[in-house]
């Protein structure tokens, strides 16, 4: 079956613009910065990608002389997703392809990308978010080294893309890049990493936008939660991962509950997450979870900075539970309610916070800590006094400072750990900066 053309949309080409938008391009004298920095969806071509400490790049690899699998048809992808050896490159043409079948890549360096570098030129599509039919799922990557780039996933039942072994031995990947991709209504997790005896290493998620357009609709029976078992990034026994300049739109449950944007736990060691813009999700970042059956710290060490989160209801901006040794540091969190909670701790009296620090944050709403352990809160700008008009547009994610954060601007020290602002631009060396994400001056 040939790959049917691309139909317009309605997000069409504007979704990249609006990514960078939202990152980079605030207007003069809103506080924004001009330059665009974070998301350059539709520019940067495929393979230029900085890839986290140790992993390898395909085309580096002295293997045997990789082939190109140039891909028309839903067939033709099926066969070189079968066929393809080690370092292979499957290149799709613009189209929307409506999968048979989820597609299950067991071959290492395998690099899947659309021809054009563009998302919205290649769709892999499945039946619908709310439809329980075959494909569930859209791309297992179950091998070490595989590169998913510039293209989009959408209407999948369960999840866009799992990052996990294959089986028998479930073996969890390492070095993976998912790049420059968009994320429609997948209906439990646009991107899934699973739980397993050892760690997933040193991948790369950046420049990904996970978006929600459809209501998600009410799954009796489920057997964890029927009404908002949805998420954007899920994903447990990580070492190394980075997550950075994506974007996470309207995700959330039939009654507006919902996991994280970004979710990571059960035995996650060192994250960096910088530079996401997260916008009325039911819950933003949630690092640690209640529940925790093998009684451990689950997130250890890592780094969170430079994002923004504005949040109208549902869960939380912010969950931390279970912790150990991360930093949470200029961050900006917009609640629509000041008295909500936007930031929520916990620990166990037998499991304590150890070395958890928040700093130079912007928080309007309220941090709640119910830990026990170390937690140190120091140089946070939070409450009733962060006002609206701090923020260029909160509601479309625009959290850039405006000239009447008097509260904010010029009110933190330094932290070694943060030399740029959410653009790009360079903090102050020596003297007091900004709070919250963004550097204006």
């Amino acid at each position: 079956m040939p790959a049917m053309p691309r139909r317009t949309n309605r997000l069409g080409r504007l979704l990249p613009l609006a990514l960078a938008a939202a990152i980079g391009c605030a207007a003069a004298g809103d506080g924004g910065d001009p330059r665009v920095v974070a998301l350059e969806l539709t520019t940067r071509p495929a393979g230029t990608t900085t890839l986290p400490a140790g992993a390898t790049e395909t085309t580096t690899m002295p293997a045997v002389q990789a082939k190109t699998w140039d891909v028309n048809t839903v067939e033709e992808l099926e066969q070189a997703v079968r066929n393809c050896s080690p370092g292979d490159h499957i290149v799709l043409a613009p189209g929307q392809y409506r999968l048979r079948r989820w597609l299950y890549v067991t071959k290492a360096r395998v690099v899947i990308r659309g021809r054009t570098g563009i998302p919205d030129d290649v769709e892999l599509c499945g039946g619908g978010m709310n439809n329980d039919a075959d494909p569930e799922n859209c791309i297992w990557m179950a091998a070490d080294g595989i590169q998913l780039r510039d293209l989009t996933i959408r209407d999948f039942y369960k999840y866009g893309v799992v990052l996990s072994g294959r089986e028998p031995s479930r073996t969890l990947p390492d070095d993976l890049v998912l790049s420059n991709l968009h994320f429609i209504d997948c209906g439990t997790r646009h991107i899934k990493g699973v739980n397993s005896r050892d760690y997933s290493e040193r991948v790369l998620i950046e420049k990904v936008y996970c978006l929600q357009r459809r209501k998600y609709l009410r799954r009796p029976g489920h057997p964890v939660d029927s009404n908002n078992y949805i998420g954007g990034i899920d994903c447990m026994r990580t070492k190394d991962w980075i997550i950075r300049d994506c974007r996470f739109e309207g995700i959330k449950g039939a009654t507006g509950g919902g996991r994280g944007a970004i979710f990571m736990w059960i035995g996650s060691v060192n994250p960096l997450i910088e530079r996401n813009v997260i916008i009325d999700c039911a819950a933003g970042i949630c690092l640690g979870n209640g529940h925790n059956p093998n009684r451990e710290h689950q997130v250890s060490g890592g780094i969170v900075r430079n994002n923004f989160i504005y949040h109208a209801g549902g869960w939380r901006s912010v969950e931390m539970g279970f912790l150990r040794g991360l930093k949470f540091v200029h961050n900006t969190i917009y609640e629509v309610n000041p008295d909500a909670t936007a930031i929520d701790l916990y620990d166990a009296r037998d499991l304590p916070a150890q070395g958890l620090e928040l700093r130079n944050n912007i928080v309007r709403g309220r941090i709640v800590s119910r830990a026990r352990g170390e937690v140190i809160d120091a140089d946070n700008v939070t409450g009733e006094q962060v006002l609206p008009e701090w923020f260029a547009d909160p509601a479309a994610g625009r959290l850039f400072l405006t000239a009447k954060a008097d509260g904010a601007i010029g009110k933190v020290p330094p932290l070694k750990e943060v030399p740029q602002d959410i653009t790009g631009r360079a903090r102050p060396v020596g003297r007091n900066g900004d709070a919250g994400a963004h550097q204006r001056r």
